[in-house]
């Protein structure tokens, strides 16, 4: 079994409590500031179980509670295979079937989603705080600092320019956030962003499809060269999928830049922030 390691800021805890037979897993806060991020997580994925198909889904929301001012919140647990074991796992037919249910979900948030030109304010408010967060980051070199925030600054003027589509998305649609359970496709660690957008959880798959982070993310050796021909192929599914859009051709480069250094601002080592400096130099 290939194990994912974690990056969130929350904790996880296997309840004695039982549900139908299974344990229920507590996700909690460890802070009071992080209770706020909690809880809309929590409302994302409880709206998410109720509403979508039978094909995709979330792990039902059954409790929330509020302990010391730290929020959490207890949901089913469902039997599941990491995305990754299933990619190595299954064959190419069954994988394409998968990956195009997931698009096909993106589709539908992309249809009911409204085009429009974003507020100036919301990305300059985004772009002082991720631009902090790198300066205060030891890891991020003063040379390092300069090219990123230049790269910023680019991706942002052109997305203030083009009409972007804001509706409901998952916000954080890696590789490492979808899992299998009995044939179904299971989505978790729903995410709110400084814009909701399926245009997000295009630039999260091809985070992994393109620039494979979720590779180094795994704490066992793993068949690496097959899996980067297998993500090379959903990339490339992702690519016929979505071209069709005016607003992917013109601001899928931008958008993963942005998601990319966001990402950088909470590098824990210099090769983290190296590694990333390279995927911007080929978005």
């Amino acid at each position: 079994m290939i194990r994912i390691k974690g990056h969130s800021n929350f904790k996880l805890t296997v309840l004695k409590e039982f549900k139908n037979g299974r344990p229920l897993i507590r996700k909690s806060s460890i802070s009071p500031p992080d209770s706020l991020r909690l809880i809309s997580q929590c409302n994302k994925q409880s709206l998410f179980s109720e509403n979508f198909s039978k094909e995709i889904g979330s792990p039902r929301v059954m409790y929330r509670g509020d302990v010391k001012g730290n929020f959490y919140f207890d949901m089913e647990y469902l039997p599941h295979s990491e995305f990754l074991n299933f990619l190595i796992e299954k064959p190419i037919t069954e994988i394409t079937r998968s990956i195009n249910i997931i698009l096909s979900f993106i589709d539908d948030c992309i249809r009911t989603s409204s085009l429009y030109v974003v507020n100036g304010d919301t990305f300059l408010k985004k772009s002082k705080n991720i631009k902090n967060n790198l300066q205060n980051n030891r890891w991020v070199s003063s040379k390092n600092y300069k090219k990123i925030c230049s790269i910023l600054d680019k991706s942002i003027e052109v997305c203030l320019k083009e009409p972007i589509p804001v509706g409901y998305c998952h916000g954080d649609l890696t590789m490492s956030n979808i899992l299998f359970s009995n044939k179904k496709i299971i989505f978790i660690d729903f995410l709110d962003n400084f814009i909701e957008s399926p245009l997000q959880d295009i630039v999260k798959l091809r985070q992994d499809t393109k620039h494979f982070w979720s590779l180094r993310l795994f704490d066992s050796p793993v068949d690496e060269t097959k899996l980067k021909i297998v993500l090379s192929h959903i990339d490339s599914q992702i690519q016929d999928r979505f071209s069709c859009y005016n607003f992917y051709r013109n601001l899928y480069s931008p958008f993963q830049s942005i998601s990319l250094i966001r990402v950088a601002q909470y590098a824990k080592s210099s090769n983290t922030v190296d590694y990333i400096i390279n995927c911007l130099e080929s978005p």
